[in-house]
């Protein structure tokens, strides 16, 4: 049996209209029981009008807040999507800054950076020099340029300002040969380096050393740790006032003068492959000249970087005196008092000569010097090109530089390039050191220990020279 929805009547199943009341039923009708103890009757029709009905349970109040929820949950999605659009494309996707003002940012923060990690290559692409002071002979000089053109050197360094360290390891290799490795370390206290192909322990000497040396062979008393305060900028109060954005303007000019062509390309750090933009820049002589004067010119008349250059002047000078320093020029207190003085009036003369023109123009006007037309670098077979390799967050991964020298006339040709790959920025950084206890205090030798040493480095280097195929075939080369 089926219940009629209009009246609550029974009817048979394959019924097609209630018995009762007349009521029409659909063959696709679902049942839906609908008890109202009051009426005992359903209204089959809603009023989709204005008219506010409960449905479901839900309010008009209750609308309203379903839709704020589904507002809050779009905007939420939409900056889910933007987050992670950022995430996979980058900040590029939504940066509208010029490509000169994405380089100048970039090495702002590299030259601010506070430890850095970096690995630089020098290689020869040719190297064609002629011989003439008639030592060698065509088939010697072939050789020796063959053997430097296949010279390479490699450098990793690490330093940290704030702490003052700097450490790194030196190669030079041949082709895929090894031919000496240097590792070096300075810091405060002192400086040292390890070369097993000369010495097999750690060479270093402290500065403490260096100031007893000079206190006890030339009675000279030196502190060198009193100038390290110079290094601190809360010396220099006109340091902060000077506006950077004009110099900025500055270098910005001459980057957009200088750029070449922007794209992208897959460098391979570390264990990483980076997606990086890649500014190329060609070097010119006249345009560089120009960026510098212009750079000077803007010093000269800033007033706040020329009260820096005097509260450089007056430290240094206040550490002279206090130290007694002077004594160590073979002048007296007065002398080098007066001295002082007189840099600070030539720095204001400087100004005065120039009677508002700048350095610029000064220069052309005394020197007769035109630098729109000064000789094209290619005239001369001279080609550098700068690549810059700048990630998502404007930090410079990578730095190429390639020179190209051609000149016909004295039969010269040479090519060199240059590979920086910094492999972390402002990250803490982990120094080996100078074992002293290991190594050699150059300083504290006496002359007999120090002949002794000099002889251990000689045989040292010749067993290492005649050992390596290398330096045996170009030694027996150049004395054949």
């Amino acid at each position: 049996m089926r219940k009629c929805p209009n009246c609550q009547g029974e009817c048979q199943e394959d019924s097609k209209v209630c018995g009762i009341c007349g009521y029409k039923f659909e063959d696709n009708f679902s049942e839906i029981e609908i008890h109202n103890e009051e009426s005992g009757q359903m209204n089959n029709e809603l009023n989709n009008s204005n008219e506010e009905v409960m449905i479901n349970g839900n309010t008009p109040e209750g609308n309203k807040g379903n839709k704020r929820i589904k507002t809050i949950a779009i905007t939420a999605i939409v900056a889910l999507i933007a987050i992670a659009s950022v995430l996979v494309f980058g900040k590029g996707s939504f940066d509208k800054r010029k490509p000169e003002e994405k380089v100048v940012d970039a090495f702002k923060k590299y030259y601010q950076a506070n430890t850095m990690d970096v690995t630089t290559k020098v290689s020869f692409t040719e190297f064609n020099i002629p011989v003439t002071n008639g030592q060698l002979d065509d088939q010697q000089a072939k050789l020796l340029t063959k053997v430097i053109k296949e010279i390479s050197c490699d450098v990793n360094m690490k330093y940290d300002k704030k702490e003052r360290i700097l450490e790194g390891v030196m190669n030079f290799n041949v082709k895929d040969n090894q031919l000496l490795s240097a590792d070096f370390h300075i810091d405060e206290e002192l400086i040292g380096f390890s070369i097993p192909f000369l010495y097999e322990k750690p060479l270093f000497v402290t500065w403490e050393s260096v100031v007893n040396k000079l206190n006890e062979e030339a009675n000279i008393k030196f502190n060198y740790k009193s100038y390290l305060e110079l290094l601190d900028n809360d010396k220099y109060p006109s340091l902060k006032n000077i506006d950077e954005d004009k110099y900025v303007s500055l270098f910005e000019q001459f980057v957009t003068d200088i750029l070449g062509e922007v794209t992208k390309e897959e460098v391979k750090i570390g264990d990483d492959n980076l997606n990086l933009d890649k500014y190329s820049l060609d070097f010119d002589m006249a345009k560089t000249m120009e960026f510098y004067i212009k750079l000077l010119d803007e010093i000269v008349k800033d007033k706040e970087a020329k009260a820096f250059i005097y509260e450089l002047i007056d430290n240094v000078s206040e550490i002279v005196i206090k130290n007694e320093d002077y004594k160590l020029m073979n002048i007296t207190k007065e002398e080098f008092t007066t001295s002082i003085e007189e840099i600070k009036n030539q720095l204001e003369d400087m100004v005065t000569e120039l009677d508002g023109k700048s350095i610029l123009e000064k220069i052309s006007e005394e020197q007769g010097v035109d630098f729109a037309n000064l000789p094209d670098m290619e005239e001369m077979g001279i080609a550098i090109k700068y690549n810059v390799f700048i990630d998502k967050k404007d930090n410079i991964r990578k730095m190429d530089i390639i020179e190209d020298i051609d000149n016909a006339e004295i039969g010269m040709k040479m090519g060199v390039n240059g590979e920086m790959i910094i492999n972390s920025i402002n990250k803490k950084i982990e120094f080996k050191g100078i074992n002293q206890d290991e190594g050699v205090n150059l300083l504290e030798l006496n002359e007999e220990e120090l002949n002794q040493l000099m002889l251990d480095i000689q045989n040292n280097v010749m067993s290492k020279i005649m050992l390596n195929p290398i330096f045996s075939t170009l030694f027996g080369g150049l004395n054949n």
